[in-house]
């Protein structure tokens, strides 16, 4: 790939969004993007973002990316919000409906005079809110605003650079000043651009795993028909619990979807040689890649992508992984899979502090993380007995995996198929220690496949192989001239 090719991935399949009555000369730089104008405000959008616009009365729906509905996988993203159009009435219904979605999303919605913006369930599109007095601007990310308006480094991020050694990032903490972002489960109100929760509004109520099995199960196989109906399906395999569950949910699919892993230098044991055991119980072709040296220029322009957000080392597949995909693939990756087994365990809503949250969440002790985090606590329900698990899902899905993925979008497009609410929702209604010390979900969708599935054991080790490869962030910091 030539350089001036890879300059065109610069913020490809990004996003905007201002209102009409602001000085917004600052996005003329943008003039080769798509401008779609929505009640008082204007999109400006990527050339190569998919997006849909509906209306039906008072409500008028943008959509941006893919919105998939496992009930009707035959649906197009347009049929989908045209459905939702002609059955909401207020944002309330709007929320229920969404419950269901899965995909990758931004949705825009206009009910009367009220304007309200939500994404996916776990927040794989990502949004972000700036406003510094002068500007009021919804984005993709940050780094789009910071060099279309001249913003300098925050400080606290600078710092965070030299000290930190976490694959959790945490939140509330940004590259520049102003920002805020949109964790899952929440909707930004544009009329006075605050950020409220909206979900949970009481915990689950606790159900028989079998049963959320089944719910589990045919959700994500109807997700997975949706992506199916639109692109070529791919799932990616390591040797672990997440990625397997997805597989044995695509075993009941068929022939469709293909399996593939990487093979690199000092990839633990497992993740080399389990991929392909798997794939063969579950009926998937599987083909094992070489993963070859990573182009640091290319690199730059992802790691930019994400506003420097992205740490972890899967980033470097990026290429590799839109060479598999072609034009028309989706990975079906298994992120969803640690909020099915309770990664984070539990925390008593009364002993929860912004020290104890921080350290739960593998975290540094640092001042402004500790801010972050309290400012998160505030904002968590209150006496939720799922405290653990709503901060897994912000901090590991929303801001972590969320970056991971849109580091890769220029070049490959990822879907995780178990980004739903409902979802999540059922892992969630089952007891905790079902789920953390018997991984009762996963073993209950291996058996809807092979049996075979439980006893294909994984190194127990591999963390501790990982951890001695993970300070990939001297790369950020040698970047921004920083040193221990």
């Amino acid at each position: 790939m030539e350089n001036s090719d890879k300059e065109n991935l610069l913020y490809r399949k990004q996003f905007l969004l201002m209102h009409s009555d602001q000085d917004n000369e600052f996005a003329k730089p943008l003039s080769a993007w798509s401008k779609v104008v929505w009640g008082d405000y204007e999109l400006h959008l990527h050339p190569d973002l998919p997006y849909e616009h509906a209306s039906v009365g008072r409500i008028e729906i943008v959509c941006l990316g893919i919105i998939l509905d496992p009930d009707n996988p035959a649906n197009s993203s347009r049929r989908v919000i045209e459905n939702i159009t002609r059955q909401v009435e207020d944002s309330e219904s709007l929320e229920l409906e969404l419950e269901r979605m899965g995909g990758r999303f931004v949705l825009c919605c206009r009910m009367g005079g009220r304007h309200f913006l939500y994404h996916d369930a776990c927040g794989f599109k990502t949004v972000f809110l700036y406003s510094d007095g002068h500007h009021r601007i919804v984005a993709s990310q940050p780094q789009i605003v910071a060099d279309l308006l001249g913003l300098k480094r925050a400080r606290d991020y600078t710092e965070l650079l030299k000290k930190y050694r976490s694959p959790t990032w945490p939140p509330y903490v940004y590259p520049f000043d102003n920002f805020k972002q949109l964790l899952p489960n929440r909707r930004i109100d544009l009329n006075t651009y605050t950020v409220a929760r909206f979900w949970p509004k009481q915990d689950p109520e606790l159900q028989a795993v079998p049963v959320a099995v089944d719910r589990i199960y045919q959700d994500t196989q109807g997700l997975m028909r949706a992506i199916l109906a639109r692109y070529s399906g791919y799932v990616s395999l390591t040797g672990g619990h997440d990625s397997r569950a997805v597989a044995a949910v695509a075993a009941g699919i068929g022939g469709a979807i293909e399996a593939f892993s990487f093979n690199y230098r000092g990839i633990p044991r497992h993740d080399a040689v389990l991929p392909g055991k798997i794939a063969n119980i579950a009926g998937l072709k599987h083909v094992t890649h070489e993963s070859s040296d990573f182009d640091e220029y290319l690199l730059d322009i992802l790691d930019r992508n994400s506003s420097y957000m992205c740490f972890d080392p899967s980033r470097r597949e990026a290429e590799a992984l839109g060479r598999i995909l072609g034009s028309g693939g989706v990975n079906m990756q298994g992120f969803i899979g640690e909020l099915l087994r309770n990664s984070f365990g539990y925390i008593a809503p009364a002993q929860a502090s912004a020290e104890s949250l921080a350290k739960r969440a593998f975290m540094p002790p640092l001042d402004f993380v500790h801010e972050g985090t309290l400012q998160w606590l505030s904002e968590a329900p209150v006496d939720s007995s799922i405290l653990a698990d709503l901060l897994y899902w912000d901090v590991k899905m929303g801001i972590w995996g969320a970056s991971c993925i849109t580091c890769k979008e220029a070049l490959a497009e990822v879907i995780p198929p178990m980004s739903s609410r409902r979802i999540i929702s059922a892992a969630l209604s089952v007891d905790k220690d079902a789920r953390f010390r018997e991984k009762a979900l996963h073993h209950g969708l291996y058996a809807k496949c092979s049996s075979r599935l439980s006893k294909v054991k994984i190194n127990t080790t591999h963390m501790q192989e990982f951890a001695q490869i993970f300070p990939v962030p001297w790369r950020m910091r040698k970047k921004h001239g920083l040193h221990d």
